[in-house]
C-alpha cells in the first residue's frame, strides 16, 4: 500500500489545490501562514520527506481568546496545635453504641470486663496455690475427715492417748501353760526423738542440731542447718532446753514447702492448724514419755521471737508458718506438761 505522501496520493493533491486558490478562501477561514521554505532545493528522493515536514502557522490576531476567571482564594483558618480537630456529631453516638461481650454497654459494661478479668485471674493464682501445696490441703482434710468420721481412734497411734504410759505384752506368752512366769507389763517406748499428736495421727521424728552456729551468732549458716534438717522431720531449735530439762521446749517444722524440695517432710506440722485447746502432745526422748497438754493457740509475727524464750515455766511450743504455703505469720501451740 503506497504512503499518504506519495507523488499520486489523494492528500498531496489536495495540499496542491488549496496552494492554488490562493488567497481566495481568506474571507473564511483563519490566517495561515506558510512556514519558509529551506533554503536548499531538496532532492526528488526527498520530496515526500520535505512535504511531510512542511508547517502551518494559525494568524491569532483575527481571534480573540477568553481569558479565564480568576479563583477566588478562600482564606485558611490555621489550626492550633493544641485544639482537637472537630469531632462530628454522629461519631459520639455510635462510641455510645459499642457494647462489651458481656453484653452491657457503658460505664457497666466496663465495670463488668473488670470484674471478669479479676475473677480469671484470682481462680488461676488460687487452682495454683492449691496445686503447689496440695500435699498440705491434702493432710488437713484427710485428718479432719478421719477425726469426724472415728477412724482416728482405731488407728495404732490412738494407742498413746489417754495418758496410756504402759503397754501390756503378756498375751505374746498366753500359749505358756506356766503360772510361775508372770505377765508381762512393760512401756514399749519409740526409739529416739519423737512427737506424736493422737488425735490428728501425727508422728513425727524431732531433730536435733549443734548449738555452734546459734552461740557464734553465724545466721546465715543457722538458717541453712535447719532447712537441711527440716527434711528428716521437725526441729529442736538449738539453745531451747530438751523435755528433761526445765524450761521452754521449741519444736519447730514445715507446713507447706517447695514440691521439689527433696525432703519428706516438708507439710509435716500442716495438721498444727486443726489441732484445738485440750489436745494431746506425747514427746518420747531417750526412751522417757513427757505428757502435754495444749493450752494456747496464737498467730504471731516473725519478728516475735519472745517466743522462744524462757516464760519461768516448764512448757511445749510447736512453730510452724501461716497461711500455709507462706511465711506472713507464724502459729504457735503451747501446750503445758501433765503430770
Amino acid at each position: 500500500m503506497s504512503s499518504i505522501f506519495d507523488e499520486n496520493s489523494e492528500f498531496l493533491k489536495y495540499i496542491r489545490q488549496k496552494e492554488s486558490n490562493g488567497n481566495s478562501d481568506s474571507s473564511t477561514q483563519p490566517d495561515i501562514e506558510k512556514a519558509p521554505a529551506s533554503s536548499t532545493t531538496p532532492s526528488p528522493d526527498s520530496q515526500s520527506a520535505t512535504v511531510a515536514t512542511e508547517s502551518y502557522l494559525l494568524d491569532l490576531k483575527t481571534h480573540s481568546i477568553k481569558e479565564a476567571s480568576p479563583v477566588e482564594e478562600v482564606p485558611i483558618k490555621k489550626l492550633n496545635s493544641t485544639t482537637p480537630p472537630p469531632t462530628p456529631k454522629n461519631v459520639k453516638k455510635v462510641q455510645n453504641l459499642k457494647t462489651s461481650s458481656s453484653g452491657y454497654s457503658g460505664p457497666l459494661g466496663f465495670i463488668l470486663e473488670k470484674l471478669k478479668l479479676l475473677f480469671v485471674s484470682a481462680l488461676i493464682f488460687v487452682v495454683t496455690f492449691v496445686g503447689f501445696n496440695w500435699n498440705a490441703y491434702y493432710s488437713i482434710v484427710n485428718t479432719w475427715y478421719q477425726d469426724k468420721t472415728g477412724q482416728n481412734l482405731n488407728s495404732p497411734i490412738a494407742q498413746f492417748s489417754g495418758g496410756n504410759t504402759e503397754t501390756t505384752m503378756a498375751s505374746n506368752l498366753d500359749f505358756i501353760d506356766n503360772t510361775d512366769i508372770p505377765k508381762l507389763n512393760l512401756e514399749v517406748a519409740p526409739p529416739g526423738y519423737r512427737v506424736i499428736i493422737p488425735r490428728l495421727q501425727s508422728n513425727v521424728p524431732v531433730m536435733g542440731m549443734s548449738t555452734n552456729t546459734l552461740i557464734s551468732r553465724n545466721w546465715n549458716a543457722l538458717e541453712k542447718e535447719m532447712q537441711e534438717a527440716l527434711r528428716d522431720g521437725v526441729v529442736h531449735y538449738p539453745g531451747t532446753p530438751f523435755p528433761n530439762q526445765s524450761g521452754n521446749v521449741v519444736l519447730t517444722g514445715h507446713s507447706s514447702y517447695y514440691p521439689w524440695d527433696p525432703g519428706r517432710f516438708k507439710d509435716v506440722f500442716a495438721i498444727l492448724h486443726q489441732a484445738v485447746i485440750g489436745d494431746e502432745i506425747i514427746i518420747f526422748h531417750n526412751q522417757q514419755r513427757y505428757n502435754y497438754k495444749i493450752t494456747d493457740i496464737k498467730v504471731v509475727q516473725p519478728t516475735e521471737v519472745n517466743v522462744l524464750g524462757d516464760m519461768g515455766d516448764d512448757r511445749l511450743t510447736l512453730i510452724t508458718c501461716t497461711p500455709i504455703g507462706t511465711n506472713l505469720r507464724r502459729l504457735i501451740v503451747t501446750a503445758k506438761p501433765v503430770k
